[in-house]
């Protein structure tokens, strides 16, 4: 029992050795064993709840500095995006006729879209091509002089008079150009190239008038009068960075005011009701070409290779000239025959002189015979209905309108020049013909421009079976 006793006891001793040795270890001696106490840090205060309070304070403050720049950013981009859409809206027509009229390629990143700006220098050149309708001003102007590119519209503009001097450099060709600007280069355009002098006795109706130079009212009150711009009672803010759309709709009212990009006395037609069904294949539409010249299909249209004449517009609009001129001479040769005045020499000169190719001498002497043998008599015109030019995939094609009469023939068999090319003779049935054709010509190997492809003129009638039926010889 004692023996148990002791044991327990031991037991004990033991154990509380064991635990106060383990709490020996937690505490620092010196080298003698002496406890070491240790600097224990002052608890730190408990204030939890005022830094949560202090973190929402300014996490709701970020907060609402972040949506009240997301708010003012939106409201920004929606007023971009609405004045975009307005501008666009109001003068989408005005992108589609720049891109008609040949003129949206000559901005720098080729296109007229409203809501863009342009440069000093783009004004210039576009303001000088449709008052001339040139879309290289070395026909006009100045060559490269190599400064920067485009100073040839530079110093071009500035030797006519169409902007003051200095008024585009090497430092500020790519500024931003001003609504006044653009008024001011289109008017001076003008006076240049239609002798038209500057200024009108009516004033614009804007409220804000009183406010420019006697200078700026005086181009204002003509372009207003005019139709170039807007007359309205609105203020009119001539001094801002002016949009592509508000320039687009200056340049577009000018060629159609002025007739500009049309031969001389031709105007442009702009009400619907007199548009052809097929109006949005040309670039223009005239009064002076009945609307079935113009509803007529061309030569492999909506093929693959076919360019539109809106599309060849673009691109070959300063052929047009020797187009008129050089397919009116060509077949006004030929339908205007007389057996008394004909000579060899004369007729083949004339024939060649706008031919892609050079044929036979027999082909000219042989029809001249037939012509005496036959006293043949032909009297007519023939007009280039434009802008009825395209590119047919190979050939580029010219509408023409003949009007013809046969004074006088003893027969009836191939009387024009080119039927004989034919393996089946041409026989003329009537005396009086109006026939559209569609000229063939190319693009000639030894110089800048077009010359005619020789064919018999029943072979170049437009394609469209009633114009066949209506026009057969």
């Amino acid at each position: 029992m004692e023996s148990k006793e002791n044991k327990k006891v031991v037991k004990t001793k033991k154990e509380n050795k064991i635990v106060k040795d383990v709490k020996l270890k937690k505490e620092i001696t010196d080298l003698k064993g002496n406890v070491i106490k240790k600097d224990v840090p002052p608890k730190k205060s408990s204030n939890k709840g005022a830094l949560k309070k202090h973190v929402a304070k300014y996490k709701k403050l970020y907060l609402l500095t972040l949506l009240i720049i997301i708010i003012i950013t939106s409201i920004i981009f929606a007023g971009i995006l609405i004045r975009n859409y307005i501008l666009n809206k109001k003068y989408k027509e005005y992108e589609k006729k720049m891109d008609a009229y040949g003129f949206e390629i000559l901005y720098d990143n080729k296109s007229a879209k409203s809501s863009q700006k342009l440069t000093r220098l783009e004004a210039v050149k576009i303001a000088i091509s449709a008052a001339y309708n040139q879309s290289e001003v070395e026909s006009i102007g100045f060559a490269a002089q190599g400064k920067f590119e485009g100073d040839q519209w530079a110093k071009t503009a500035e030797a006519f008079g169409i902007t003051p001097k200095g008024f585009i450099t090497e430092k500020n060709y790519n500024e931003k150009a001003t609504y006044w600007e653009t008024i001011m280069i289109c008017l001076n355009a003008r006076k240049v190239v239609q002798k038209k002098d500057i200024g009108v006795k009516t004033e614009g109706k804007f409220k804000n008038l009183s406010s420019f130079t006697e200078e700026q009212r005086r181009y204002i009150n003509d372009a207003a009068h005019n139709g170039l711009i807007p007359n309205n009672k609105k203020s009119i803010n001539i001094n801002s960075e002016v949009f592509k759309g508000q320039f687009n709709q200056l340049i577009v009212n000018f060629i159609e005011k002025y007739n500009t990009i049309v031969p001389e006395g031709e105007t442009i037609v702009t009400k619907n009701e007199s548009m052809p069904s097929n109006s949005n294949i040309y670039p223009y539409i005239l009064y002076s070409v009945k609307k079935e010249a113009y509803e007529y299909k061309g030569v492999n249209e909506g093929g693959v290779d076919y360019k539109s004449p809106v599309e060849t517009y673009k691109h070959r609009k300063d052929y047009y000239d020797q187009v008129v001129y050089r397919t009116e001479h060509h077949y006004n040769t030929m339908i205007n025959i007389d057996y008394k005045t004909i000579t060899e020499e004369n007729f083949k000169e004339k024939m060649d002189k706008y031919l892609k190719y050079y044929y036979d001498d027999k082909l000219f002497s042989d029809y001249v015979k037939y012509v005496k043998e036959n006293k043949i008599q032909i009297e007519g015109k023939a007009t280039v209905q434009l802008p009825v030019f395209y590119l047919d995939g190979i050939l580029f094609r010219a509408r023409v309108k003949l009007s013809f009469e046969v004074l006088n023939s003893n027969t009836d068999k191939n009387i024009m020049f080119a039927d004989s090319l034919r393996s089946k003779e041409v026989t003329y049935k009537n005396k009086k013909y109006e026939v559209y054709i569609d000229a063939p010509m190319g693009e000639s190997l030894t110089s800048k421009g077009l010359r005619l492809n020789l064919s018999p003129i029943i072979d170049l009638l437009v394609s469209d079976v009633d114009a066949h039926n209506k026009n057969q010889f």
